[in-house]
């Protein structure tokens, strides 16, 4: 499967005004309607309050890990 796999990246800082609101329009197109319905969803790992900074941190330093960590404000 890793052979067949692959990840492919973008940044929109070098490319022009006009084509980044395009990328943007195309998002809440196609990604936020997936988003919105469940049908596609974030992995969550652990959420911590902000006050816990720093054993969010370590949380994400220890690695092994399926899903985001978020600080909550």
């Amino acid at each position: 499967m890793a052979r067949r796999g692959s990840i492919r990246g973008a940044t929109l800082r070098s490319r022009p005004l006009e084509e980044k609101a395009s990328a943007a329009r195309a998002l809440e197109r196609q990604v936020l309607p997936l988003l919105e319905s469940g049908a596609v969803a974030v992995l969550v790992e652990a959420a911590y309050p902000l006050a816990e900074v720093a054993a969010a941190y370590e949380r994400f330093k220890a690695g092994s890990k399926l899903g985001k960590i978020v600080l909550l404000p």
